[in-house]
């Protein structure tokens, strides 16, 4: 795990397996422990749902390659995630609509779904060596 003020970083192999790290490493962002609790699994939900299928889809269960997680405070006000694996192309508008299609009774293919409802921004930044999977969300503290 390397930090700066600022920025987190935390490397996994693309295992499954490897999910137990994620909480670990959120609430090691000292800004964590001001936010609420719900909020906190609302983040803690979307990393592991954008982690999974990176190594699902991805990775393709490889777990000779590496998942990027990237954590930013931009402005005190809003937390940047994202979410970096060693995968083909992706593209955001067919994965919504497959997973509009899939949850009329298929298992899997909502998690794209629950990033985009819960982030404020989802993106996707894709070539033929990586994908970049990143949401925003607003910082309220609890008071």
């Amino acid at each position: 795990m390397n930090s700066t003020e600022s920025s987190y970083s935390l490397r996994l192999p693309a295992q499954i397996s490897e999910i137990r790290h994620i909480e670990e490493f959120l609430y090691s962002i000292s800004i964590i422990s001001q936010l609420g609790q719900e909020k906190v699994h609302t983040l803690l939900l979307c990393i592991i749902e954008a982690y999974t299928n990176a190594v699902l889809h991805g990775n393709a269960y490889n777990p000779n390659q590496v998942i990027d997680i990237i954590i930013e405070v931009l402005d005190d006000k809003t937390l940047s995630i994202s979410i970096i694996n060693e995968g083909p192309t992706f593209s955001l508008d067919k994965a919504k609509d497959k997973a509009k299609v899939s949850k009329e009774g298929n298992e899997g293919g909502r998690g794209i779904l629950l990033m985009d409802y819960f982030s404020d921004t989802l993106q996707v930044f894709s070539d033929n060596k990586k994908t970049t999977v990143t949401m925003t969300f607003s910082l309220l503290l609890s008071t």
